[in-house]
This record gives C-alpha cells, sequence and structure tokens, in this order.
C-alpha cells in the first residue's frame, strides 16, 4: 500500500493515527508509573493554625522559594523542605518544572497547590 497508510500489528493506520497511538501509549504508561509522593506532616499545633498550613518544597538558593515561604508565612503556618531527589523526579513526571512547589492544607486534605512563584495563589492566602 503506498496511500501513506502503516501495517501495524492491528491492521493499516495512517501517519497521524499512529502518531495518535503512540502518544496515547505513552501516556497511559506514564500514567501506570506514576508514584505517589510522601508529603512530610505538619510540624505545628493545628489548632493555632486554624487547621490551614502550608507545605512547600524548595531547591537551594532559590530566591521564588524564598519569597513565597516569606511572604505565606505572614498568614499561614508554613513548613518547608528542601526537596530531595525522590520528590524532583516526582515532579518532573507531573510536569512540573519550577519550585517552589506548595500544597496549601486544611485539617489534613489538599486545598490547593501550585508550582512557581504565583502572585495571584499567594494573595488568595494572604488577603483578608
Amino acid at each position: 500500500m503506498s496511500n501513506g497508510m502503516k501495517r501495524v500489528g492491528y491492521g493499516y493506520v495512517s501517519h497521524t493515527e499512529q502518531a495518535i497511538i503512540e502518544q496515547l501509549s505513552r501516556e497511559e504508561k506514564h500514567m501506570r508509573h506514576k508514584e505517589t509522593l510522601e508529603i512530610p506532616p505538619f510540624n505545628g499545633k493545628l489548632d493555632e493554625a486554624n487547621g490551614r498550613y502550608a507545605i512547600v518544597f524548595t531547591k537551594p538558593g532559590c530566591n521564588k522559594c524564598r519569597q513565597t515561604i516569606r511572604i505565606l508565612s505572614r498568614s499561614i503556618m508554613v513548613n518547608h523542605y528542601q526537596a530531595d531527589k525522590t520528590a524532583i523526579e516526582y515532579f518532573k513526571r507531573m510536569g512540573i518544572r519550577s519550585m517552589p512547589v506548595v500544597f496549601i492544607f486544611d485539617h489534613y486534605s489538599v486545598k490547593d497547590e501550585w508550582c512557581d512563584l504565583r502572585v495571584d495563589k499567594i494573595k488568595q492566602y494572604t488577603e483578608g
């Protein structure tokens, strides 16, 4: 067949169909190999934090990380951890390419999460 169709194990497909199938296969494989990230426990007293707190993963020398922690700490209890190799690999697999990675909790449930210096998100938790 010379009409651009390619023979594969399940029949003939076009180049576009083959590309879509390959992409879906990569995504399915990625989903099967997802791990969960072990988020460290909160180190403060929840009653003092009114049940709301943040856990921030940082990297050394990251100004955006320092700014996020500094500003969030004005209004919410913050625990921060330097991301280790396992956490960084997990973030990469999840498509996160920028630090810090922030998780906002409300009584042990993740209420919000983001990465990078997100002034809009920080304002949600620091303004009235």
